[in-house]
């Protein structure tokens, strides 16, 4: 930048105001001056907004990728609970064709050989069988109590 030397104009001896007046102009020179700063600061101004728009240009972008990466986490979470609540059912669907494979197995071991051509293996120890206090274990109907009691 080139400097301009410049000095005011020097008060008139009667008054002591310079001759210019209030609403004089500075000389030429000094206008270009101010001018050429003017466009200097216009130009930085300008420059500062294309870079802030490119650096606003690049945050949207970056906000858009991590917004798509939340949705495609979230879509990938649900597919997963999904997924993991399918695995639960398989799992408790194979529970239960384990619990009825055992239990079949103890049937028919419990019955030796021929086993499926036999009547029902007999009560369990460990269960109560409700007689009616009148009957006898001599009496006909307990086979009928301890047949439709196994059967259940």
């Amino acid at each position: 930048a080139r400097l301009l030397a410049w000095a005011p104009p020097a008060p008139s001896a009667r008054t002591g105001v310079s001759r210019s007046g209030c609403g004089s102009r500075p000389p030429p020179a000094m206008e270009d001056a101010l001018e050429a700063f003017r466009q200097t600061m216009r130009q930085a101004v300008q420059d500062a907004e294309v870079a802030v728009s490119a650096k606003q240009a690049e945050f949207l972008q970056v906000v858009q990728r991590i917004q798509q990466g939340r949705q495609t986490l979230a879509n990938e979470e649900s597919a997963l609970e999904e997924e993991r609540a399918e695995l639960e059912r398989h799992q408790e669907q194979l529970r239960i064709q384990q619990e009825e494979v055992s239990r079949l197995r103890e049937e028919v071991n419990g019955r030796g050989l021929f086993g499926c051509c036999s009547r029902p293996p007999p009560p369990q120890a460990d269960r109560q069988l409700d007689f009616p206090p009148d009957v006898t274990l001599n009496d006909p109907s307990v086979d009928q109590i301890i047949g439709s009691e196994g059967q259940q």
